[in-house]
């Protein structure tokens, strides 16, 4: 669904949500567009913040009422710093924003971002997800992790993509969850590694101390075999376990805690990194970093997208960081896309820096080819 004041913008937007294999329907107003809602709830809304009767904060305030599970793209022609706080305040109100842009719209740039949303719908049978996951479809897709000061690479996380035969390469939300409810989580966890391992193989000889990072499911602790199999992948590559990190992820949802500490324990004396993922999200990160042995601490994107121009953005940063260090962990700051931002969080102190202005996730070989140019 669209929403904006200028014709010739709607149309484009129109005509690329179609292009997508989106049915769509347009309003020029918010309040034509929250009529639309009441009919039918969407999936996806593209909302422009300046219009002559709602403004766009009023109608997203609205939307979170009539449809919570909405996802977001916000347009406008005002300044950054205004998308920024406006993506904020659209989060706090419950909804789901996947990207905001300028005018002049970007629009090869909202097209891909529309192809994946619209991949992001699909649905696939859990058998049909295993065979994928066993056939090596599914596969890890690297992104580089660097120092704050020198831009030095340190470690590159496996992020999983599934290139699929008729739909293209896919993002974890179109298969994560029926992975997960398979109970295949442990077993694409072992594949990242395997595969993520043989993919930077290239380049051990000339950095021996660049890591691999993957994310690992507090579900997947759930399966007493998870330290041995993970260290059985290790030791077929010849790697020692602390070239490894494991980040963690859905900590709050930790059912037996008992035994989660305990694999977690046994998985840090094998020499395996532990890192909290997204911190500062929710209410329970200080108790799991209370609780659990962690290494590394990254600093959720929300609070480094808006670093350099809100406060308060700041001084959350400035107080992770503190604890981090009184707690002797490294901290790694998410979502990095401006030089700005990483300007900021080193010198608030962050080690190291992830995000789009360093790399995006790309193919194993690619990979390769950034950390040899990285080095040249």
């Amino acid at each position: 669904m669209v929403v904006d004041a200028e014709p010739e913008a709607r149309a484009a937007l129109f005509s690329l949500s179609e292009q997508v294999g989106f049915e769509v329907v347009a309003a020029a107003s918010g309040e034509a567009f929250l009529g639309l809602v009441e009919l039918r709830p969407p999936d996806v809304a593209i909302i422009d913040l300046q219009m002559q009767d709602l403004d766009g904060l009023e109608t997203m305030r609205e939307l979170s009422h009539m449809a919570p599970r909405t996802r977001l793209i916000i347009c406008s022609a005002t300044s950054t710093k205004m998308l920024n706080i406006a993506s904020g305040l659209a989060r706090d109100y419950g909804l789901d924003v996947v990207a905001s842009f300028p005018k002049p719209l970007p629009l090869e740039e909202m097209r891909v971002t529309l192809a994946l949303l619209r991949r992001q719908q699909l649905t696939f049978g859990q058998e049909e997800i295993a065979r994928a996951l066993a056939d090596g479809q599914i596969v890890p897709y690297l992104q580089p992790v660097v120092e704050s000061g020198g831009g030095h690479p340190v470690m590159m996380e496996a992020l999983t993509r599934w290139d699929h035969p008729r739909h293209g390469l896919l993002g974890p939300e179109a298969y994560l969850g029926a992975l997960q409810d398979a109970g295949l989580g442990l077993a694409l966890a072992e594949a990242m590694l395997d595969r993520g391992l043989a993919a930077l193989a290239p380049c051990r000889r000339d950095r021996t101390g660049l890591r691999l990072a993957l994310n690992l499911s507090v579900r997947d602790l759930a399966e007493p075999s998870v330290v041995d199999r993970l260290t059985a992948v290790c030791r077929r590559h010849g790697i020692a376990p602390d070239t490894v990190t494991l980040e963690l992820t859905e900590t709050a949802t930790m059912d037996n805690r008992r035994a989660a500490l305990e694999r977690l324990t046994q998985l840090r004396l094998r020499g395996f990194g532990l890192a909290i993922d997204d911190f500062g999200r929710g209410y329970s990160s200080l108790m799991q970093l209370h609780d659990l042995p962690f290494s590394k601490i990254k600093i959720d994107k929300h609070f480094v997208a808006t670093c350099d121009t809100r406060r308060d953005a700041r001084a959350i940063i400035t107080a992770i960081v503190a604890l981090a260090g009184a707690l002797e962990l490294k901290t790694v700051a998410e979502g990095v896309e401006r030089q700005e931002e990483w300007q900021t969080v080193a010198g608030l102190g962050c080690d190291e820096v992830q995000g789009y202005l360093l790399g995006r996730p790309m193919p194993g070989a690619d990979a390769v080819a950034w950390l040899r140019q990285a080095a040249a």
